[in-house]
């Protein structure tokens, strides 16, 4: 677990936008290329109009290996591995890849604060790339193009806007397939047992939702008042179910939903109201 604080000023009508991008899988034939270069000029419009964005990565931003790939690589020729002259050529591969999905959110490198391992991402071997970057996984490489914060599996982000004012994102991957809608509500609600959020952020199965309930806060002057959680499925920009295509990959084989493309928005304001400074926050899907 990674906690990172975060300060903002908010002025009189501007916005933070809380953008998550994640199940990109941008060196595919599924990927949405121009729906996810769309979502990024839409952050640049945003920042050009005066708001300010939060960019965070909640994984898959490209297809490489998956758990038991990553295992079968380690596990080649009877535990001894594979030879240094192939694992070259994958170190290149994957940093290719790295490299080309780094160029497709370069507009928004000053506004990435943390990226998320997912369940897709390679390993660098060490010997061709860079030792320095020896065991590194490809998400690791991203954060230092990107000067972002690395996460690992689970990002606490603390939003700080002054006047006591706080909003506390807690954002994974996420697991498992979910295939009905009250699995993938319950997956992303019980987020609030591991810690006190205010936004739970999950990826992982495509879904694209935002659900919230409130609980009863006692503050230190011995008043309550209630505090909203909202519950978010991000979305994500891997379509499925190609029409006229024998090829439906493994979402359809195994019947899974199809995907949600998009992402899923949170709005911040600091706003003033009966005397007092409050937060102002919605997300949309």
């Amino acid at each position: 677990m990674i906690r990172k604080r975060i300060n903002y000023n908010l002025k009189e009508g501007q916005s933070l936008w809380i953008c998550p991008f994640n199940d990109v899988h941008y060196n595919t034939d599924e990927c949405d290329k121009p729906r996810f270069h769309r979502y990024i000029q839409w952050g640049v419009k945003r920042k050009a109009a005066g708001d300010k964005i939060l960019g965070i990565g909640l994984g898959d931003y490209n297809d490489t290996l998956s758990p038991s790939e990553r295992a079968a690589i380690v596990s080649a020729k009877g535990g001894y591995g594979l030879h240094e002259t192939t694992l070259r050529e994958i170190d290149k591969l994957i940093e290719g890849q790295t490299l080309a999905f780094s160029k497709a959110v370069w507009p928004w490198k000053d506004d990435i604060e943390m990226l998320l391992e997912g369940h897709h991402y390679s390993c660098y071997s060490g010997g061709y790339y860079n030792k320095r970057f020896r065991g590194n996984t490809t998400t690791e490489h991203l954060c230092t193009l990107l000067g972002a914060t690395y996460g690992g599996q689970l990002g606490i982000l603390d939003l700080n806007f002054g006047h006591s004012l706080r909003l506390v994102v807690v954002a994974t991957h996420g697991y498992g397939g979910a295939r009905t809608p009250g699995a993938r509500v319950i997956k992303r609600v019980r987020m609030n047992e591991v810690y006190e959020g205010d936004l739970y952020l999950m990826a992982h199965d495509n879904t694209k939702m935002a659900i919230s309930d409130n609980v009863l806060f006692h503050k230190p002057d011995g008043t309550f008042v209630a505090r909203k959680r909202t519950y978010c499925g991000v979305g994500s920009f891997q379509k499925a179910y190609p029409d006229n295509n024998p090829q439906g990959g493994y979402v359809e084989a195994i019947m899974l939903p199809p995907s949600d493309l998009g992402a899923v928005l949170t709005q911040v304001r600091v706003e003033r109201r009966d005397g007092k400074m409050r937060l102002d926050w919605h997300t949309s899907v």
